[in-house]
C-alpha cells in the first residue's frame, strides 16, 4: 500500500497556492499582455471577481500534491531532493508540455508560455519537495 502524509499534501498545496501568487503578481505584466489585455480590462474584471479561481487553484493544487506523493512513494524518493526530481520530471513532462502545447495553438507569445506552462514545473518541484521531505509514518 502506498501511504501519503496528508500533512504533507496539505501544506505542500498551500504553499504552492501562495507561491503562483507570487509568481504571477512577478510577471503579471507580461502575462496580462500574452493575454491580450490592457490594464484598464484587467482592472474592470476585477469588480467581477469572486473566489471561485482561488477555491479552484487550491483544490487542483490538493490534487497535484497528493499524485506527487503517490509517485514519489511509488518511486521510494523520500526526500526533498528526490521529490524535487520527481516534481520537476512531471512538471515539465506533463504540465508544461500540455499547456506549452495549447499556447501555442491559442497563438500566445513565448514569453506568456514560458510563465504560464512555466509555474507547474516550479510549483511541483516545490511541492515535490515538501511531499518528499515529509515521510509517512510507517514508510
Amino acid at each position: 500500500m502506498n501511504k501519503v502524509n496528508p500533512g504533507a499534501v496539505i501544506v505542500a498545496a498551500v504553499v504552492d497556492w501562495f507561491a503562483q501568487a507570487g509568481w504571477f503578481t512577478a510577471f503579471s505584466k507580461i502575462y496580462i499582455a500574452g493575454l491580450g489585455l490592457t490594464p484598464q480590462q484587467v482592472e474592470e474584471g476585477k469588480t467581477h471577481m469572486d473566489a471561485w479561481p482561488y477555491i479552484i487553484a487550491l483544490v487542483a493544487n490538493l490534487v497535484m500534491a497528493l499524485v506527487l506523493a503517490k509517485v514519489i512513494g511509488w518511486v521510494g524518493e523520500w526526500s526533498a531532493g528526490g521529490g524535487a526530481r520527481v516534481g520537476f520530471v512531471l512538471g515539465l513532462g506533463i504540465a508544461f508540455t500540455a499547456m506549452a502545447t495549447a499556447n501555442v495553438f491559442e497563438q500566445r507569445p513565448l514569453s506568456f508560455i514560458l510563465i504560464s506552462a512555466g509555474y507547474p514545473v516550479v510549483g511541483c518541484l516545490i511541492m515535490g519537495a515538501i511531499v518528499g521531505a515529509w515521510k509517512p509514518k510507517g514508510v
